[in-house]
């Protein structure tokens, strides 16, 4: 039942990134049915233009084979000589037929569906042995699809061959008021008439499956919102995960910043080890003394090493250092209820720095 519901609710194309990924595995509509197609009226094509070179090479191939029948020993050395030359025979008469329809029927491939290179198709899938997914693989719409096919195209091609044949048959049967010499030439083109016919009739049947595989393919493609959102958190990353990186970010950001205006503060006022707060004031252009800096943790201990290499005044005072982390954001004025504590720290950070500078 899930299953069902999660099909019905497919109701998005597919995105770019699932068609490539199925690309990737070798899922791409690709339909046999036209390169069947091509595949023929290549042979056909071909066929016309190198009749005369075939028939001369088999004429020349048969004679030679008659020749030698009666003086070839049977033995198993002369036994595969003989195959081995005319496999070589043969080749050198239909190789480039055969290489012309193998080239044709890439062609056809590629033109279909462009250069796809998987060997995923060639895994090991162990789920192909469960018999429940065996049985819903062969009897599913598009193996129906497929049985429907074969059996249009015999009806097809025996209707084809029947009207044809009848229709060939005077032209047959006139074979015997020609000359002999007559016959390859007549036959050939009675040969080409009945399969101009038959491509024609597959080429109809090429078109409809590739608009159907088109279809089809479409259709297996198809995603439901759900899986939409899943994609995008996959590509995208979590929203959760991006905005813990982020904050992560705006963290090491702040700490930087932190550790750099900790040389401009008068004092540096401390928990004495979780937290760290860097006091300024500047008299006569502040109304009040404003927090430069502040850290807790390991940006704490940071900020209390960077204020010893200044030379910045530490203090311990741990109610203000808290009061003043949690109360004051980084650049703003303590607190008024805060001047007074501030204020006795502050007037001890300058006795402290005018010691240093007299011992100096």
């Amino acid at each position: 039942m899930a299953g069902q519901e999660q099909e019905q609710d497919r109701s998005e194309p597919a995105s770019p990134y699932k068609l490539r990924e199925a690309r990737l595995r070798g899922q791409v509509a690709k339909s046999m049915e036209l390169t069947s197609c091509c595949l023929l009226a290549a042979a056909i094509a071909m066929g016309w233009m190198m009749m005369d070179r075939l028939l001369a090479g088999e004429l020349r191939l048969s004679g030679a084979l008659f020749d030698q029948a009666g003086r070839t020993p049977l033995t198993l050395r002369s036994a595969q000589m003989l195959f081995g030359n005319l496999a070589w025979a043969l080749l050198s008469i239909f190789g480039l037929f055969t290489a012309g329809l193998v080239g044709a029927a890439l062609l056809a491939g590629f033109a279909q569906v462009g250069p796809v290179l998987s060997w995923h198709p060639l895994k090991p899938d162990f789920t192909r042995l469960n018999p429940v997914a065996g049985f819903k693989r062969v009897f599913n719409a598009r193996m129906f699809y497929e049985a429907a096919k074969s059996v249009l195209k015999l009806a097809l091609l025996s209707a084809i061959l029947y009207f044809s044949l009848r229709k060939l048959m005077p032209g047959l049967i006139s074979l015997q008021m020609m000359d002999v010499k007559a016959y390859p030439e007549r036959l050939a083109s009675l040969l080409l008439e009945l399969l101009l016919t038959v491509l024609a009739m597959l080429a109809f049947i090429a078109i409809v499956d590739f608009a159907f595989v088109k279809w089809d393919f479409a259709k297996r493609m198809r995603m439901s919102r759900r899986e939409l959102r899943e994609e995008h958190k996959r590509r995208d990353g979590d929203p959760k995960i991006k905005a813990k990186i982020r904050e992560l970010q705006r963290e090491a950001a702040r700490r930087g910043a932190s550790l750099k205006r900790v040389p401009e503060a008068d004092v540096l006022i401390t928990n004495p080890t979780h937290l760290s707060v860097a006091i300024k004031y500047e008299r006569g252009k502040a109304l009040a003394p404003v927090v430069l800096a502040k850290g807790s943790g390991q940006l704490a201990l940071q900020m209390r090493e960077k204020a010893r290499r200044c030379r910045i005044p530490i203090i311990e005072n741990r109610p203000l250092a808290r009061e003043l982390f949690r109360k004051v954001p980084i650049s703003g004025a303590v607190l008024p209820e805060t001047y007074a504590a501030v204020a006795r720290i502050l007037m001890w950070a300058y006795r402290q720095r005018a010691s240093r500078a007299e011992h100096a």
